[in-house]
């Protein structure tokens, strides 16, 4: 009898190692799976965070860039880069480059030699006006807009006044200017501008539109096919002293 009752505690231990190891198995199976479950929650938000900083980074370089190209013929004074009046937009600089080379942004800057120079500014994107940004910047010949955002630009006046140098302005192919609200005295006396394309441009809430073109002589082509001047209170002297400016479309919303 105590030998079968030895061998029986025997096989009742031999089950409870058995059921023992099961749970553990099951236990490390439910640890692993967790872990897996874990690890792909970890990788996918990696991938989005990952997403972000590269949308971050692109709208960065993107958005709020103004590409500048200015004529210097007289190495004896210091260049007007922007019009010293514009101190908050100045202070809004984020980065500035001549020929590529980083520089400390200024509203003056002293150049060793004449010739071309290729000018990018970026600026922060809480700036909601441009205005007077480059007035009376007689060096000024190019301007390219197309990595620049609109989105919160609300008033963008004097922006070229008396820059009679001026050749040419790109503008962004999607323009999302609708909330601009001031154009008055865009192209003041940019007298060697001969063509202006505004086709993508949004004037819907555009309330001031005055002297837009004034004394711009050499004007001949211009494209504002589009423009929606409903809103508009004051388009007086609009193409004043445009002595060139033989003809063109205008379309006004019902």
């Amino acid at each position: 009898m105590a030998d079968s009752n030895i061998e029986y505690v025997s096989e009742e231990q031999k089950d409870k190692e058995v059921f023992s190891n099961f749970r553990e198995s099951n236990a490390q199976k439910s640890n692993k799976k967790l872990y897996i479950i874990i690890l792909t929650i970890l990788i996918i938000l990696k991938i989005i965070f990952l997403i972000f900083l590269i949308k971050s980074e692109k709208n960065s370089e993107t958005f709020n860039e103004i590409s500048l190209i200015y004529d210097i013929a007289n190495i004896y004074n210091k260049v007007k880069l922007f019009d010293t009046s514009t101190i908050n937009i100045i202070k809004s600089i984020t980065s500035m480059s001549i020929n590529n080379e980083n520089i400390n942004p200024d509203s003056n800057y002293k150049f060793n030699q004449t010739g071309i120079y290729n000018i990018k500014i970026k600026l922060k994107n809480d700036i909601n006006s441009l205005s007077s940004l480059f007035k009376n910047c007689d060096n000024l010949i190019k301007v390219d807009f197309s990595k620049f955002n609109f989105e919160k630009i609300n008033n963008i006046s004097n922006l070229f006044y008396g820059c009679f140098s001026l050749l040419n302005v790109t503008w962004p192919k999607s323009s999302n200017t609708n909330k601009i609200k001031d154009i008055s005295f865009l192209f003041y006396d940019c007298s060697s501008l001969k063509s202006i394309d505004l086709s993508n441009f949004v004037t819907s809430s555009v309330i001031y539109m005055q002297n837009m073109f004034s004394y711009c002589s050499e004007l001949n082509e211009i494209n504002i096919n589009n423009f929606d001047t409903s809103n508009v209170i004051d388009m007086e002297g609009l193409f004043d002293s445009c002595t060139s400016l033989y003809f063109f479309d205008f379309y006004r919303t019902k």
